[in-house]
C-alpha cells in the first residue's frame, strides 16, 4: 500500500491535496515501489530555509527538499532498470516544497502554482526513488522522469527545478 499523507503550512495559495497524491501514487508504483509511507509538507520560504540551513548546512531558501527516512540513500536502488521491487523494504521518506518558491517560478513555467506544486512534489519524489540531478548525465534522465509522468497530465515543464 502506498501511503502519502499532506499537510500544509503556508497561507501563499490554496493547495488542491488529491492531484499530488494520485500523481505520486502512480509514481511509486511505476518506479517499483508498492509499499511506501510518504509525508508531503508544503511550507513558505522561511520554513523551508530553516530545514535547509538546519539539516543540509545551507543557508538559503530553496524550492523542494527530500529525505528517505528509513535506511539511508544506499539502501534505495539507483538501478531503475532492473530494481526488484519484491526485494525492497517500503519506502519511508518525506518531501518539503515551498509554495513560496512555486509561487514566484509558476509563470516561467507558464501555468498556475498548483502544477509547479506538482512539479516540485514529483521532483522530490523522484529523489526519494533514488533519482540524482547533481550531474548532466543523471539531472537528464531525472527531467525525462518528469516530463513521463507530467506531459500526459498536459503539463510540460521549461525550467529546471533544480537549477
Amino acid at each position: 500500500m502506498i501511503d502519502i499523507e499532506i499537510t500544509d503550512h503556508q497561507s501563499i495559495a490554496t493547495i488542491d491535496p488529491k492531484p499530488i497524491q494520485i500523481l505520486l501514487k502512480h509514481v511509486f508504483e511505476t518506479e517499483g515501489f508498492p509499499e511506501a509511507e510518504i509525508s508531503i509538507a508544503l511550507v513558505n520560504n522561511e520554513q523551508i530555509h530553516k530545514v535547509n540551513r538546519d539539516f543540509l548546512n545551507h543557508d538559503y531558501p530553496t524550492d523542494v527538499i527530500s529525505f528517505v527516512l528509513n535506511g539511508n540513500e544506499d539502501s534505495v536502488s539507483h538501478d531503475h532498470e532492473h530494481a526488484d521491487s519484491n526485494l525492497r523494504e517500503p519506502l519511508i521518506g518525506e518531501v518539503i516544497v515551498s509554495v513560496e518558491t512555486a509561487a514566484g517560478m509558476a509563470a516561467e513555467n507558464n501555468w498556475c502554482i498548483a502544477s509547479e506544486v506538482l512539479l516540485y512534489c514529483l521532483h522530490g519524489s523522484l529523489h526519494l526513488c533514488g533519482y540524482d540531478d547533481l550531474v548532466e548525465i543523471e539531472r537528464n534522465r531525472m527531467r525525462e522522469r518528469e516530463r513521463f509522468y507530467l506531459l500526459p497530465l498536459g503539463l510540460d515543464p521549461q525550467v529546471d527545478p533544480s537549477e
